[in-house]
């Protein structure tokens, strides 16, 4: 995490538990290449799946990892669990641009080779895969001694997927979220009910749960 703006995250997060809070900390399946990284470690995550042939092409420094090879899953759990949620003690995942979105460098994901075949074959799945290393992962890794949690940008058709979905957030302000964001999960249930405002109306859905 960026010190410069979270100078002591273990901190807020036990501030947050000893309010009853439970923090949810958002990650990308994406990796940034930096020649002139400040910390020599902040590209060891990036060199491990590039090592493995896990990191798609891309039109900039931003690279996707590929959610179908089952060796970079696991490591890209473990680098989650070793420099954040463990590390930190964060409640939850919130697995944005899982879709994925080219953003903020291109990318042809329907000609990216997948430990699969081509994306244009897989390319739907994708997000699927990625829910099931975080949810996989949290399982094996820990923390064991919390309900894995990841909240998805995305959705699918059939049983429980292992992961939480929710349709994209749409337009809000800053002003806004604090009182209008809300993300509620029935206790005992498969259904969760999630959203933020968009300009005039309110935006909400009543989406699918996955397997704790």
């Amino acid at each position: 995490m960026d010190k410069s703006r979270y100078a002591d995250p273990t901190g807020l997060m036990n501030t947050f538990h000893t309010n009853h809070i439970q923090g949810m900390i958002s990650i990308w399946p994406e990796y940034e290449e930096k020649s002139n990284a400040p910390d020599p470690t902040d590209q060891d995550n990036f060199k491990a799946l590039d090592a493995i042939g896990a990191l798609y092409p891309s039109g900039g420094a931003h690279h996707f990892y590929d959610t179908f090879n089952a060796e970079a899953r696991k490591l890209v759990y473990q680098q989650i669990d070793d420099r954040l949620v463990g590390k930190y003690g964060w409640d939850g995942i919130w697995a944005d641009n899982t879709e994925p979105q080219p953003y903020p460098d291109s990318v042809n994901m329907r000609a990216a080779p997948t430990a699969l075949d081509k994306g244009a074959l897989n390319i739907n799945a994708y997000p699927l895969q990625h829910a099931k290393a975080l949810y996989e992962g949290w399982r094996s890794v820990g923390p064991k001694d919390k309900r894995a949690y990841a909240l998805t940008r995305s959705a699918w058709t059939g049983p429980p997927a292992p992961a939480t979905s929710c349709s994209p957030a749409g337009s809000s302000t800053a002003r806004s979220v604090p009182s209008s964001a809300f993300t509620v999960a029935v206790p005992g249930s498969s259904t969760e009910t999630s959203g933020l405002p968009r300009p005039r109306r309110t935006f909400s859905s009543s989406t699918t749960c996955g397997t704790a």
